[in-house]
Protein backbone atom coordinates (compact mmCIF):
# COMPACT_ATOMS: atom_id res chain seq x y z
CA UNK A 1 0.00 0.00 0.00
CA UNK A 2 1.09 3.55 -0.67
CA UNK A 3 1.01 5.32 2.71
CA UNK A 4 1.49 8.98 3.60
CA UNK A 5 3.39 9.59 6.84
CA UNK A 6 3.07 13.16 8.11
CA UNK A 7 6.23 14.05 9.98
CA UNK A 8 7.99 11.33 7.99
CA UNK A 9 11.44 12.89 8.34
CA UNK A 10 11.26 13.25 12.12
CA UNK A 11 12.37 10.77 14.75
CA UNK A 12 9.10 8.86 15.16
CA UNK A 13 8.01 9.35 11.54
CA UNK A 14 11.28 7.98 10.17
CA UNK A 15 10.86 4.87 12.32
CA UNK A 16 7.34 4.45 10.94
CA UNK A 17 8.68 4.85 7.40
CA UNK A 18 11.24 2.12 8.06
CA UNK A 19 8.60 -0.20 9.51
CA UNK A 20 6.37 0.37 6.48
CA UNK A 21 9.27 -0.46 4.16
CA UNK A 22 9.97 -3.66 6.12
CA UNK A 23 6.32 -4.64 5.68
CA UNK A 24 6.47 -4.09 1.92
CA UNK A 25 4.58 -0.77 1.75
CA UNK A 26 5.44 2.34 -0.24
CA UNK A 27 5.88 5.15 2.32
CA UNK A 28 5.63 8.81 1.38
CA UNK A 29 7.36 11.04 3.93
CA UNK A 30 5.42 14.32 4.18
CA UNK A 31 7.31 16.92 6.21
CA UNK A 32 7.78 20.67 6.46
CA UNK A 33 11.55 20.16 6.46
CA UNK A 34 12.89 17.46 4.19
CA UNK A 35 15.87 16.28 6.22
CA UNK A 36 16.61 12.78 5.06
CA UNK A 37 19.48 12.15 7.49
CA UNK A 38 17.40 9.71 9.53
CA UNK A 39 16.42 7.90 6.33
CA UNK A 40 19.70 8.24 4.48
CA UNK A 41 20.22 4.51 3.94
CA UNK A 42 16.68 3.98 2.57
CA UNK A 43 16.04 7.34 0.89
CA UNK A 44 15.95 5.76 -2.57
CA UNK A 45 12.94 3.68 -1.43
CA UNK A 46 10.97 6.63 -0.04
CA UNK A 47 9.09 9.42 -1.76
CA UNK A 48 9.55 12.78 -0.04
CA UNK A 49 6.92 15.53 -0.19
CA UNK A 50 7.55 18.92 1.38
CA UNK A 51 4.46 20.31 3.07
CA UNK A 52 2.99 21.75 6.23
CA UNK A 53 0.14 20.02 8.10
CA UNK A 54 -1.11 23.48 9.08
CA UNK A 55 -1.90 24.20 5.41
CA UNK A 56 -5.01 22.17 4.57
CA UNK A 57 -4.97 22.65 0.76
CA UNK A 58 -1.28 21.71 0.72
CA UNK A 59 -2.02 18.64 2.84
CA UNK A 60 -4.99 17.51 0.74
CA UNK A 61 -3.05 17.12 -2.51
CA UNK A 62 -0.95 14.03 -1.67
CA UNK A 63 -3.86 12.03 -0.18
CA UNK A 64 -5.39 11.40 -3.61
CA UNK A 65 -2.71 8.84 -4.44
CA UNK A 66 -2.55 7.19 -0.99
CA UNK A 67 -4.23 4.09 0.31
CA UNK A 68 -3.71 4.85 4.00
CA UNK A 69 -2.70 7.81 6.22
CA UNK A 70 -0.33 7.85 9.20
CA UNK A 71 -0.25 11.16 11.10
CA UNK A 72 2.91 11.53 13.18
CA UNK A 73 3.87 15.17 12.60
CA UNK A 74 4.84 17.13 15.67
CA UNK A 75 6.94 20.12 16.61
CA UNK A 76 9.93 20.67 18.84
CA UNK A 77 9.44 24.40 19.36
CA UNK A 78 7.18 25.97 21.95
CA UNK A 79 6.10 28.67 19.49
CA UNK A 80 4.27 25.99 17.49
CA UNK A 81 2.98 24.13 20.54
CA UNK A 82 -0.50 23.64 19.07
CA UNK A 83 0.84 22.58 15.68
CA UNK A 84 0.54 18.89 16.51
CA UNK A 85 -3.15 19.13 17.43
CA UNK A 86 -4.00 21.41 14.52
CA UNK A 87 -1.90 19.35 12.11
CA UNK A 88 -3.55 16.10 13.19
CA UNK A 89 -6.97 17.72 12.82
CA UNK A 90 -6.02 18.94 9.35
CA UNK A 91 -4.77 15.47 8.38
CA UNK A 92 -8.11 13.97 9.39
CA UNK A 93 -9.97 16.75 7.58
CA UNK A 94 -7.95 16.25 4.39
CA UNK A 95 -8.58 12.49 4.45
CA UNK A 96 -12.31 13.11 4.90
CA UNK A 97 -12.33 15.60 2.01
CA UNK A 98 -10.53 13.15 -0.25
CA UNK A 99 -12.83 10.28 0.72
CA UNK A 100 -15.78 12.46 -0.22
CA UNK A 101 -14.00 13.37 -3.47
CA UNK A 102 -13.29 9.74 -4.36
CA UNK A 103 -16.83 8.58 -3.59
CA UNK A 104 -18.43 11.39 -5.57
CA UNK A 105 -16.65 10.49 -8.83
Amino acid sequence: MRMLVTGGCGLVGSMAVRLLLEQGHEPVAYDIAIKAELLDDVKDQVTFVRGDTLDVPDLCAPWRSMTSPTALASTSTSSRRNAFVIGAHNAILSVAKNLAFSYSH
